[in-house]
């Protein structure tokens, strides 16, 4: 389904978001 997917692209940017703000910069 288009929705699943358009889902699943909002979840993965959003996780790929969270990594970066929660990563402690190195």
């Amino acid at each position: 389904m288009a929705i699943d997917r358009n889902a699943l692209a909002a979840k993965s940017a959003i996780d790929k978001l969270s990594d970066i703000k929660y990563t402690p910069i190195q």
